[in-house]
């Protein structure tokens, strides 16, 4: 099995896949072709131009205007789309496929700049790396569009900005985890690639990615 890896110099582990390398073989995208890897892994990094979910930045958005790495990566999430390839993203790749899914984002928050506990579907409880100021907002898409997996344990964050710094409505959790199934994605906001491969936060992550990998195409 060939999984594709965004490159990014500062963010990307020095295997190109952290945790996912027991996986599959790591593809640079750089020199291969998305059609023919099995599945891709985009990491994490500065923000993504808001633009991109129609929106203007807040005075703490961070993205970079000069980057030409949203523009790669978007690439990357529409040739595997066009051809159902499974997408993982984590952090910033988690927050690019939410955006790409038809998504919107929270551009500053707080609470979310260290480890803490999060909330399985099922019920499981997690130990998740996490250092982020923005987050996962798909509330707002049709409900097949997206399902939330996971979420922290509490609402960590006092604020919930978009644009312009003006307050979005407050979301019933905070997504950690999401699948977005109409394009056979699962985005995860923690690292699993900080963590060590044995952390059962690390091990859930493949478990799912290991589903999404074995999936039927999406109708």
């Amino acid at each position: 099995m060939k999984i594709g890896f965004a490159y990014s110099a500062a963010d990307t582990p020095h295997n190109g896949l952290g945790p996912f390398q027991l996986l599959g073989t790591p593809v640079d995208l750089r020199y291969s072709d998305v059609t023919k890897c099995d599945a891709i892994v985009l990491w994490g990094g500065t923000d993504i131009n808001p633009a991109i979910y129609g929106a203007i930045p807040h005075p703490m958005n961070g993205y970079n205007p000069s980057s030409m790495r949203d523009e790669t990566e978007q690439f990357y999430i529409r040739r595997a789309v066009e051809h159902n390839i499974p997408i993982i993203g984590v952090c910033r790749g988690a927050q690019l496929v939410c955006a790409m899914a038809g998504g919107k984002l929270v551009q500053h928050m707080n609470g979310h700049g260290s480890d803490h506990d999060i909330v399985t579907k099922d019920g499981k409880v997690y130990q998740s790396s996490s250092s982020h100021h923005q987050m996962m907002y798909p509330f707002g898409m049709p409900e097949e569009c997206y399902d939330i997996l996971a979420w922290s344990s509490i609402k960590r964050s006092t604020k919930y900005e978009g644009e312009n710094g003006n307050r979005m409505d407050t979301p019933e959790v905070e997504p950690e985890v999401v699948l977005f199934p109409k394009i056979r994605a699962l985005a995860i906001q923690g690292h699993p690639e900080w963590m060590e491969d044995e952390e059962p936060f690390v091990q859930w992550c493949l478990r799912l990615t290991r589903d999404l990998i074995g999936e039927k195409e999406c109708a």
